[in-house]
């Protein structure tokens, strides 16, 4: 009897995965590819081109290697849904051409983005939920009217880099509606386009395609994509949502008041609203949720995966895995690391203001003397004040959604680290909830795909039976929990602590 498969193509901002999970055991297979976005010319370094054709190359590469390593045959794939980064902007031709594609990392809307945001931004942050920023398809729009009119005279059609995919699997040119919701256009209020909007920008409303829930079916999947992808033709495809969403759905949090940290390359804080909820100062981001009917309230750690990243080719360039390197060396320090301290991946969001995160390393050589344990103590350091920025924003996501948050749903790539969902559980002073597997973007599309194909009744059921947290993480018993090094507070800015830090067990 031949097994029953889902399939999900997450396309992210430095990588693309496949994952394949069977549906009766739960069991997931994944295969990645790595990518890079070249700057684009003309936009005086502020902007980066999506390289659709690589893109398409390589998640096609990953399908067939997660098929090998699932040990699944093309006609055992019942259903295929695309996920991808939020804020990308791909604009497309009379033909479905690709004409030009933005991703997430994308400024070259900056100018646009500051003057809307000083003309009418609190008109903006009303409709749409977050306040102008260049990395939205609105200001990306207005960047082409005032600089590249003419490429904008070509366009029929702008979607986001999952709709595209979708399109590029055999659907039609649909917008699925939590990309949607995070593009300036879109009446979260009422979930479909806004023509006050559209119109009062000057755009033409002709360009924003007909709008779908998560979990339809737009199409099948050609013969051309299934011979790249090594499916069967005809497969159904399905929309899928925006990748912090799509992770939420993987993590099981699709209740009313649910957090879910979402710690990959970003470090997205949602909460699960059943009804618009905006903060008034609109610092925060609202959005849709892509189970239909739910809404999310956002805070954002911005880069902080990123981050760690980077650091962890600086410190262990020689490994093979530098940042499970950076994990396994942090669990060889202690609370306080050693006297140093981090603010680096530490942000407290504040989504009206603009700029490049700056993080500071702080350490002595009076306090730290012996070098040699400099590098396991940086990178505690690392670890903590990402945990501490995770108690920042969930705090101002409590403050305006007046609800507490009783446990914490973790999820993401750095959940690799025990330790660290540790460190969140302790400062948050509540028990962590993490996923089984830390692709829960992905495992949220496969969820998409199954509810299109017909295996599931509907997302939740979907995530019940194939996603959702397994284990947990509760905080250690503490008399006082003072700084583990940086000491976050809900505000505009991190508030750094100096001195030792400690930590006083019962």
């Amino acid at each position: 009897m031949s097994k029953g498969y889902l399939m999900a193509l997450d396309a992210g901002g430095g990588s693309g995965r496949c994952l394949v999970v069977e549906v009766e055991t739960g069991a997931v297979f994944t295969a990645k590819r790595d990518w890079t976005h070249p700057p684009a010319p003309g936009t005086a370094g502020l902007g980066y081109d999506l390289d659709t054709d690589d893109i398409w190359r390589k998640l096609a590469e990953a399908s067939r290697e997660a098929l090998d390593r699932a040990g699944a045959r093309p006609g055992d794939v019942l259903g295929v849904a695309a996920t991808s980064m939020r804020n990308t902007t791909v604009l497309l031709d009379r033909d479905g051409r690709v004409l030009m594609g933005a991703p997430n990392q994308d400024a070259r809307a900056a100018f646009q983005a500051i003057m809307l945001g000083a003309e009418r931004g609190q008109a903006v942050f009303e409709i749409g939920g977050h306040w102008p920023s260049p990395i939205f398809t609105g200001t990306r729009l207005l960047w082409l009217k005032e600089s590249a009119p003419a490429l904008l005279g070509k366009a029929t059609r702008v979607v986001s880099l999952s709709d595209w995919v979708g399109l590029r699997l055999g659907g039609g040119v649909t917008a699925e509606r939590s990309q949607a919701g995070e593009t300036l256009l879109l009446d979260l209020a009422s979930r479909e386009w806004s023509d006050e909007m559209v119109e009062s920008l000057g755009f033409d409303r002709g360009l924003l395609p007909d709008l779908v829930d998560a979990g339809s079916v737009i199409g099948r999947l050609t013969a051309e994509a299934a011979a790249d992808l090594g499916l069967l033709a005809g497969t159904p495809v399905s929309a899928a949502g925006a990748d912090t969403q799509c992770g939420l759905l993987g993590a099981g949090a699709v209740g009313a008041g649910d957090v879910c940290v979402v710690a990959g390359t970003t470090l997205p804080i949602q909460m699960v609203t059943d009804g618009l909820v905006m903060d008034p100062e609109g610092k925060l981001w609202s959005g849709l949720h892509i189970v239909p009917g739910l809404y999310v309230l956002e805070s954002n750690g911005l880069t902080a995966g990123l981050v760690l990243e980077w650091f962890s080719r600086i410190i262990y360039s020689d490994c093979d895995d530098p940042v499970g390197m950076l994990f396994g060396e942090a669990a060889a320090s202690e609370p306080g690391c050693g006297g140093v301290y981090s603010s680096f991946g530490a942000s407290v969001f504040d989504a009206r203001s603009i700029g490049i995160p700056v993080g500071n390393l702080t350490m002595s050589h009076m306090v730290t003397a012996d070098s040699s344990a400099c590098p396991c103590h940086i990178s505690r350091a690392l670890l903590e004040g990402v945990a501490y920025s995770v108690r920042a924003n969930v705090e101002q996501l409590v403050a305006v959604a007046g609800a507490h948050a009783a446990e914490l749903d973790v999820a993401g790539g750095m959940t690799r680290s025990t330790l660290w969902t540790q460190m969140v559980s302790d400062v948050m002073g509540t028990r962590v909830r993490v996923p089984a597997t830390p692709e829960v973007t992905a495992l949220g599309a496969a969820v998409c795909a199954g509810v299109g194909a017909g295996v599931f009744e509907d997302l939740v059921a979907g995530a019940a039976m194939i996603g959702g947290a397994v284990s947990s993480r509760s905080p250690v018993s503490l008399r006082a929990l003072i700084s583990f090094g940086v000491w976050a507070r809900s505000g505009s800015a991190p508030l750094m602590r100096s001195g030792r830090s400690t930590v006083t067990l019962v």
